[in-house]
């Protein structure tokens, strides 16, 4: 029993070291614990403190590559302005250049007299002294220029007021002869336009071609009428001046141009004189011929009798025949009269008549040449006159001269 109770006890005291040793190893951990709970606190707030400093970094970092930037472009904008800088340097170099060789004495003297080692600074200051000399030699003429300067801008603005005022005039002045030209310019472009197809049809009948225009400008008192002629059929319309046309050329273009402005006009006869003189025959034949078609009722219905003719007259001097080309004075010619019926032109320069016929025409020059086209209602006199004319004209049988003539051709 003893034995037993001696294995119990033992087993007891090992039990209980058992525990003891439990214990300590327990209060061991749980130091250990505490050691590592206190660390953890530590770790968490070195590491509260490790976000803090890398976010003031970040910032402070961003912060100098903001910096970095600015001075990045200060640096290409100093580069710029020294490229310009020494663009300017060049060009003022050439300009002092030219100064100091350009052989002016004053020019030169003022360069030499300045220091060599100056500096901008000093040249600066120089130029702030002789500013301030000047003002003081105009300070007592401030308050005059003040008022003069006051003065002047009253009447500049009055003057602008002036030329708001006309600017709005010119508008309204504008205004009205754009309403007017709308109202004449069409009646004139259909008046010219129908001078412009008499013209046209005159110079088709000899083959060549014309029309007439009006040359418009900015300046009404700049429009012209223009006339247009083409003698050639390989030739362009090309205005009517001394460069282009012979001087035939222009007579012919001139008679057919006046012819159509008659067209448009009322007169119950018209006087033509020496329209012929200066023509080549060629050109002289073609008028002739065209004005006889004309007058003696030929033409077209639109042309006009107005520019026909039905009355020839020719001159002679001294009892000369038609190949005489001297002119004498006025009151040596003479002329030949038909009769002629009169028409009626209306406004418009249409005739009443379209059978031909209405104002007179008598053509008066000194010459005419032979085989040229007549027709019925046109008649030739040949009025005799002059220095060498005998006082007593009573036996001058003109009519007996003529058939002679014809007899002595017969033969």
């Amino acid at each position: 029993m003893r034995q037993r109770l001696q294995t119990i006890s033992d087993k007891q005291s090992a039990l209980t070291k058992e525990r003891v040793q439990a214990a300590l190893d327990y209060a061991q951990v749980v130091q250990e614990l505490q050691t590592h709970h206190v660390s953890l606190h530590e770790a968490e707030i070195m590491l509260i403190e490790a976000k803090s400093d890398h976010a003031a970094l970040t910032a402070k970092n961003a912060s100098v590559n903001n910096l970095l930037s600015a001075k990045r472009a200060e640096i290409e904008h100093f580069c710029r302005l020294t490229e310009e800088a020494q663009k300017n340097a060049k060009k003022i170099l050439e300009v002092c250049k030219k100064l100091v060789n350009c052989g002016i004495p004053e020019v030169t003297d003022f360069l030499q007299a300045l220091p060599a080692d100056q500096t901008s600074e000093q040249l600066e200051g120089e130029i702030e002294s002789e500013r301030a000399k000047l003002e003081l030699l105009h300070e007592e003429n401030d308050r005059g220029v003040v008022k003069e300067f006051e003065a002047r801008q009253k009447k500049i603005d009055g003057l602008k007021e002036k030329v708001e005022a006309y600017k709005a005039g010119m508008q309204d002045f504008n205004g009205r002869i754009e309403g007017l030209r709308t109202q004449w310019e069409p009646k004139l472009d259909r008046l010219v336009g129908k001078i412009s197809a008499s013209f046209g049809e005159n110079m088709r009948g000899i083959g060549c071609a014309g029309e007439v225009g009006v040359a418009k400008e900015e300046d009404f008192e700049s429009w012209s009428i223009k006339i247009l002629v083409k003698f050639r059929e390989s030739e362009p319309l090309t205005p009517l001046d001394s460069h282009r046309q012979s001087g035939g050329e222009r007579a012919v273009s001139t008679i057919f141009y006046l012819m159509s402005l008659q067209s448009l006009t009322r007169s119950p006869f018209r006087v033509v004189d020496e329209i012929n003189q200066g023509m080549d025959p060629r050109n002289e034949r073609l008028v002739h011929k065209r004005m006889v078609t004309i007058a003696c009722g030929e033409t077209p219905s639109t042309q006009s009798n107005a520019t026909s003719f039905n009355s020839t007259s020719t001159r002679t001097l001294n009892g000369n025949h038609e190949d005489e080309e001297e002119e004498d004075d006025d009151d040596e010619e003479g002329a030949v009269i038909t009769n002629g019926v009169n028409g009626h032109v209306d406004d418009e320069g249409d005739n009443d008549d379209d059978e031909g016929g209405g104002s007179q025409y008598f053509l008066i020059t000194p010459k005419l040449l032979p085989d040229l086209t007549y027709k019925r209602g046109m008649q030739v006199l040949c009025i005799a006159s002059g220095e060498y004319m005998p006082e007593k004209t009573e036996g001058v049988d003109f009519r007996r001269c003529v058939d002679v003539g014809r007899a002595i051709a017969v033969r």
